[in-house]
């Protein structure tokens, strides 16, 4: 058996069928990928050069698929954590595999490589927050005010700064962000009101179904159409988990 054969199926279930199928998906992708075995780890090329990989994080026992030219790319579920060129997605194997968001990824790395205009995501761009503040309407601005209160009031010492194009909270790494729905990522709107989103959700004990997941993995949020919906206590009481979980986080 190689040892690239080794690396898949001396995994246990179901990160060995997780890993095949990341496999399966990279290279039925495009017909310019191909495998290759580097540095000790299944490599995927395009057109020849380092495309992806695949990997396992063994303190969560989760695999990823990991982007070589990773900071070159804006898909919001790929992390960059302490690396400074590649970025990776993390797969929860004990789900179904989110294919369209891989195939997403994949084609946008794709596309950074045959150097092609890349399609706008974004019908706008702010320099600073109060450029973010100004252009929102009416009905979202007063429901970022509430929860951007909150935010601050519960981590004072987070720091605020825009990353696409709305405001993200960091202390030890990224804790949540705010997203109104007039701030598109894509062609259209896909929700209305205001999303408060925690980038480390999955890992918070929402025991009582109150974030929304969809299919993502990682990111969990809640959205609100009008103020009435927001839940002070409840909503500082998250906030506060996730402050928490960020310290322990920076600890490991």
């Amino acid at each position: 058996m190689s040892a690239e054969d080794s690396f898949y199926f001396e995994k246990e279930e179901p990160i060995k069928s997780c890993l095949l199928a990341l496999r399966d998906i990279i290279l039925s992708h495009d017909e310019h990928i191909t495998a290759a075995w580097k540095y000790g780890m299944p490599f995927f090329c395009f057109q020849g050069k380092m495309f992806c990989y695949l990997w396992v994080n063994k303190k969560r026992r989760q695999p990823y698929l990991g982007l070589v030219e990773g900071k070159h790319l804006e898909h919001p579920d790929l992390l960059a954590e302490k690396r400074s060129r590649m970025k990776i997605m993390l797969i929860d194997s004990n789900e179904d595999l989110p294919v369209e968001t891989i195939r997403a990824v994949l084609q946008e790395a794709i596309d950074f490589y045959r150097k092609k205009p890349q399609i706008k995501m974004q019908n706008v761009k702010f320099k600073t927050v109060d450029e973010f503040l100004d252009f929102l309407p009416p009905d979202e601005l007063r429901i970022v005010e509430i929860l951007r209160q909150l935010v601050l009031e519960c981590m004072p010492e987070a720091e605020e700064k825009l990353a696409y194009n709305v405001p993200y909270y960091k202390m030890c790494r990224n804790i949540c962000f705010i997203w109104p729905a007039s701030v598109l990522w894509g062609k259209q709107k896909t929700y209305t009101g205001v999303r408060l989103g925690f980038t480390n959700g999955y890992l918070l004990q929402d025991e009582i179904d109150y974030l929304d997941k969809g299919d993502r993995k990682q990111v969990y949020w809640k959205d609100f159409k009008d103020t009435n919906q927001i839940d002070q206590e409840l909503i500082k009481a998250y906030l506060y988990e996730a402050m928490i979980l960020d310290q322990d986080l920076a600890l490991k």
